[in-house]
């Protein structure tokens, strides 16, 4: 048996820092309507399992942290098979294959979309966030776009770039008191 299976009727499914087998997750999501994802990036979350949340007919929101198997050509087709039409808020954050024709296909279909939050995605630049922009504008999109380039290198030598680094996962400030 799957999830689809023992939860005919989940609707919201969060996942935080998990570890996944690739074998358990053959899965159908009839009433899926909110999927988030918080993974580390140390973690794998199966393609199989990734496909199957994107075909749910009734998913809405969608929040992924650290996907690897979120490219292009998934994001596409899961768009043409599905088309996702109920899909008003998408969230993607250091998924660093996703890239500009997956965005633009999600931005060119039949959705609800409302929300479209793209963080630290290598294959978004700041040309990439212009381009997604201007496509926005002059469609007459009712969306609101936000964009967060990939950290840059800091200069550790500059105190003044250090004032408020911190090391999240650790809770530990590196500053001296």
């Amino acid at each position: 048996h799957d999830i689809g299976t023992w939860c005919k009727n989940l609707v919201v499914l969060k996942f935080s820092q998990c570890k996944f087998s690739s074998n358990i997750f053959r899965s159908t999501f009839q009433n899926l309507e909110q999927f988030f994802l918080f993974n580390s990036p140390d973690s794998s979350f199966p393609e199989i399992f990734l496909k199957s949340i994107l075909s749910a007919d009734n998913i809405s929101v969608l929040y992924l942290q650290n996907v690897d198997h979120l490219t292009d050509d998934v994001f596409v087709d899961a768009l043409e098979e599905n088309c996702m039409k109920h899909l008003a808020s998408v969230s993607l954050e250091n998924c660093h294959r996703i890239g500009l024709s997956g965005i633009i296909k999600l931005l060119n279909s039949e959705n609800l979309l409302e929300n479209l939050h793209i963080w630290s995605c290598v294959q978004i630049s700041q040309f990439q966030q212009q381009l997604i922009r201007q496509l926005i504008k002059l469609n007459f999109l009712q969306v609101n776009f936000q964009w967060q380039g990939v950290p840059t290198q800091i200069d550790y030598q500059d105190p003044a770039h250090l004032e408020d680094l911190l090391i999240p996962l650790l809770g530990v400030n590196i500053l001296p008191e």
